[in-house]
This record gives C-alpha cells, structure tokens and sequence, in this order.
C-alpha cells in the first residue's frame, strides 16, 4: 500500500481555520515501490509535522499554548532567583528568565544541528520571556511586600500544578521536536530531558547555586521529565502523536504531584561503611 501526499502546498479552503496561518506543506512517500521502505519511512517523518485532521491540529494548538504557559512561568521563577537569591538587577533579571524559558530548547536545538534555534525563528518567545521577567521584577515587590520566595499553602500548591502541566509540555515538545530529525528513540528521549530541565540549570549556575534538580530536596523533577518522554516515545510506536502526548504529560504531573504531597524522591548514595570510617577517625582525633 503507498502513502501518498500532495508534494505541492494546498490552496486555503474558504473557512477553515485548520489553514488560517499556514499551508500544508508534505512529501510523495510511496514505501511499496522503493526497495527502502525505513528510509521512505525517515522522509516521511521528517516533513513538517502539520497534521492533516483537525483532531491533530487541535493537539498542537493545545501543545503550543501549554509551551507559551510554560515559558511565561519558567521566565518567572527565574527572574525571581535572580533577583532574590542573587540581587542580580533588572537586566540581569530579565536574562535569566528568558534563559531559563529558553535556555533547555536551546541546548536542544543546537545538539540537534536545527540552526537558527527556536526563538530567533519564533521571536515571541524573547517577547513573553522579557515581558514576563519585566513584570515580575517591578510589580511582585507591589503585591507581595516582604514576603519574598514565601509562597502561602493555596499559592504554593498552584504554582506545582501549573509547573507541573509546563514541565510536561516541554518534555513532550522536545521529544517531538527531536522525532521529526529522525534520531535515535534514545536520542529523544534525552531532547525531552533537556529541554524541560536544563533551563533551570542554567539559571542556577548563573545565580551562583547548586543545579536544584539534581538532588533530592527538588523531589522527582528532570526524572519526571526522563518518564514523560520515555512515554512519549514508547506510546507513539502504537498510537498517534496526540495519544503520547496526552500520556506523556499525565506521567510527568503524577510523578511531580506524588513528589509535593508525599515526599517521593529518588534515592541517594548510602556511604555506608565510609561514613563510620570518617566518624570514627573525627572521634579519634578529639
């Protein structure tokens, strides 16, 4: 059986907002008359991923608006470490929010070869990210005077739902991202990892600060990133792109949600034997 699709961009059908930003834009694939059929199947997938349902359009509309959430939440948390824990002033701010926003789709795109990176072909994202770090650097000392990084039980417990849902999204984006260039299932796997988790390394080497996500007192974070991804991958072998992403972000919300209200974590290395040791000798010494 041959897949074939029209190599010429659509014309816009009158009224349909399927096609309202863009034409759809996909390759001739006829996997029964090549003697490759994997390599027939490569090309197919590294056409651009615009799905041709409107289910499958609905989905990235969906993906992308959670990406947009997302950022806007990233760029917050990290202006507002840079300006509490490193005093750092208001460009300083505004830097490391867009690159913790930005900073793991970055990294992604450049290990990827996909030049130029995601934000200088989508500048909205510099727009969001600046705009984001911007108001909260002159308007969160307004409303929350004194209180710093002190979040109240109801504030604390909406920032790890909205954190979780964004962390998802960008564990699922970049896998997806990843799977149109054809890479290894190990490969994306680890695009989903970075791009979720490794702004925030950035922006805590850039506040002076251990990486928060790689130890315990974080909980289960770039783990759950690791596990939705993971999903991501294995579930869109046997379904399609909407199902994983819809199963990648509940893994990486019930892990997050399982690390905040009961504490799971990911085990530390026990010393064991050379604890005593170093016990022993310090009580020696005394």
């Amino acid at each position: 059986r041959s897949a074939a699709f029209d190599a010429a961009p659509r014309a816009r059908p009158s009224g349909s907002p399927l096609f309202a930003t863009r034409s759809v834009q996909t390759k001739v694939v006829r996997i029964s008359q090549t003697p490759n059929p994997k390599a027939d199947l490569a090309m197919a997938m590294s056409a651009p991923l615009v799905d041709r349902t409107t289910g499958h359009c609905r989905s990235l509309m969906v993906l992308q608006g959670m990406d947009y959430v997302g950022s806007a939440l990233f760029a917050f948390t990290g202006c507002l470490k840079a300006a509490v824990v490193a005093e750092m002033d208001v460009l300083g701010c505004c830097l490391v929010g867009f690159t913790t926003a930005a900073g793991g789709g970055t990294i992604r795109d450049l290990l990827l070869g996909q030049t130029p990176v995601f934000w200088m072909k989508s500048p909205q994202y510099i727009v969001l990210a600046v705009a984001t770090s911007l108001a909260t650097f002159f308007l969160y000392p307004y409303f929350r005077t004194n209180k710093g990084l002190n979040f109240d039980e109801n504030e604390q417990e909406i920032m790890n739902w909205a954190d979780a849902v964004s962390l998802g999204a960008f564990a699922c984006g970049g896998a997806l991202n990843a799977m149109r260039r054809c890479v290894h299932p190990v490969v994306v796997v680890v695009c989903g990892l970075m791009t979720a988790s490794f702004g925030g390394v950035i922006r805590d080497l850039l506040c002076q600060q251990r990486p928060w996500i790689f130890h315990r007192d974080s909980g289960l974070y770039a783990s759950t990133a690791l596990g939705g991804a993971t999903t991501f991958v294995v579930t869109t072998q046997y379904a399609p792109w909407p199902v994983g992403m819809l199963a990648c972000i509940s893994v990486v919300v019930g892990l997050r949600y399982s690390s905040w209200k009961y504490g799971a974590a990911l085990p530390l290395f026990d010393a064991g034997l050379g604890s005593k040791d170093k016990a022993s000798e310090e009580g020696g010494k005394k």
